[in-house]
């Protein structure tokens, strides 16, 4: 039962994570009015070598980022498996602390074997997964007004607030909370400010953001 209730709460964190994380680069991406996004798909080399270095950085933080691009089809197949194959996850913190100079060499290796086969995933694969995985993605985010608002215009937009704002605040409001109070979230101090800083700027966001 604890190895369930453990597994449960492992899962609500990542999934917290990546959804505040996909926010928070739907917003960026709309607030550049597409700029980020295409900075991004015009130039393969560097999508390569972003997600190469988020996923050799220790940590699996790099990893959900990559997660969050890939799925907003912002980078390609490729791209995501290069940062894959980058990553070292939370052992990296193992490695560093018993082996500080072969670690460093080693994730420098991995970052250059990232790039190498994200190139080549990328020739492999004659129809990328990614880039059309929402047709109307780009002349969605140019149509939208986003802009941080006023404290008057927060209060209006409150007045009549949807319900989809409040559940987007309660629900983040909730995981920021548990995981302040140390119910979930993991154990590592940096990780845990990280995470809370991650949940607090999507509940900015959410707050700050006109309706439509």
């Amino acid at each position: 039962m604890k190895f369930i209730i453990h597994s449960l709460k492992h899962a609500l964190t990542i999934t917290s994570f990546v959804f505040a994380m996909m926010l928070l680069i739907d917003y960026i991406n709309t607030l550049t009015h597409g700029k980020f996004d295409a900075l991004l798909k015009k130039r393969n080399f560097s999508q390569y070598a972003i997600t190469s270095f988020l996923g050799a950085t220790p940590g699996c933080l790099g990893a959900f980022m990559n997660v969050s691009f890939y799925m907003h089809g912002i980078i390609s197949f490729g791209a995501i498996a290069g940062g894959m194959i980058a990553t070292s996850g939370d052992e990296a913190f193992v490695m560093l602390s018993m082996f500080p100079k072969t670690a460093l060499l080693l994730f420098g290796i991995l970052f250059i074997l990232g790039i190498i086969s994200g190139a080549i995933t990328d020739k492999l694969v004659s129809v990328t997964v990614s880039t059309k995985l929402c047709k109307t993605y780009n002349d969605l985010i140019k149509k939208c007004d986003c802009r941080i608002l006023g404290l008057k215009e927060i209060i209006l937009e409150f007045k009549k607030l949807s319900m989809e704002r409040f559940l987007l605040l309660f629900i983040l409001i909730i995981f920021a909370y548990n995981l302040i109070s140390g119910t979930i979230g993991p154990e590592e101090s940096w990780i845990k400010i990280t995470f809370l800083i991650v949940l607090l700027l999507s509940i900015f966001i959410i707050i700050t953001v006109p309706e439509e």
